[in-house]
């Protein structure tokens, strides 16, 4: 639930600034911190990025595949046998 509470503050955080600076990312981070909301800032910063993204892609036409593509690109590798190829 609260996933979804910080998925629409970031949805409405796009709608007031629709190419955010890194100021009015990091303002945003800061905010969301002040809730004391439990969620890791560089969690909060992808699904900023994803949000994004999803926005781009999806006012454009192209296909949720091309965003998920991108976003496995970008989002760090935790299992350090997929980093090892094991």
């Amino acid at each position: 639930m609260i996933i979804n509470a910080i998925r629409t503050e970031i949805k409405n955080f796009l709608i007031t600034y629709p190419q955010p600076t890194l100021t009015d990312i990091d303002d945003l981070v800061e905010h969301n911190h002040l809730l004391n909301l439990n969620i890791k800032e560089d969690e909060l910063r992808l699904l900023i990025l994803y949000e994004m993204l999803y926005g781009k892609f999806n006012e454009s036409g192209d296909s949720d595949r091309y965003l998920d593509e991108i976003i496995e690109l970008i989002t760090p590798v935790r299992n350090i046998d997929v980093i090892y190829g094991r």
